[in-house]
């Protein structure tokens, strides 16, 4: 943890299992997420493991547009949503490959625009209503992450150098 002047190790004493990502909506906010389906909460005090049952897949990312909706994801194309109460499958049946980054942004302060990138470059869209598949013949290389910039435009890095970069409109 830093403060502002030095770093300090903190302990939880809630897994020994890898972690993978962490993504905070505020120093009050903070969520990680790792190997076997693993979900921790930060609230500023202590570290808590977010019960969710949903999958023990391993979970490489986690984004946020705020600390009540919060996204993850990982292996066999688990999308779990957090509504600031509870876990939820967000995706199911979209993609079996794995999903290793995940970023979006509100359109209108409210509707969600969301990207996951994964293996053999694979990228789901998510419009607020629906997960879908781009068009997979962009890359067959394996996406690692994803960034998306308030005004709908997309970047997506991955094996072999690969950098692909989205307009607003298309890949």
């Amino acid at each position: 943890h830093y403060n502002g002047s030095v770093w300090s190790q903190t302990t939880h004493g809630l897994t020994t299992d890898t972690l993978n990502n962490i993504w905070g909506a505020s120093a009050n906010d903070v969520f990680v997420v790792g190997n076997q389906g693993r979900i921790l909460h930060y609230d500023g005090s202590i570290w808590q493991m977010m019960a969710h049952g949903l999958t023990t897949a391993t979970l490489y990312d986690v984004w946020g547009s705020s600390g009540h909706d919060v996204y993850a994801v990982g292996d066999g194309g688990v999308v779990l949503h957090y509504n600031g109460s509870g876990w939820s499958v967000a995706a199911q049946d979209v993609t079996t490959y794995p999903l290793y980054g995940i970023s979006g942004r509100l359109v209108g302060g409210a509707t969600p625009d969301v990207y996951a990138v994964g293996l053999l470059g694979l990228i789901l869209h998510y419009d607020g209503q629906a997960w879908s598949v781009v068009d997979q013949d962009i890359t067959s290389r394996t996406l690692r992450d994803v960034w998306v910039a308030a005004g709908g435009e997309a970047f997506a890095v991955g094996s072999s150098g690969t950098i692909l970069a989205f307009n607003g409109t298309s890949w």
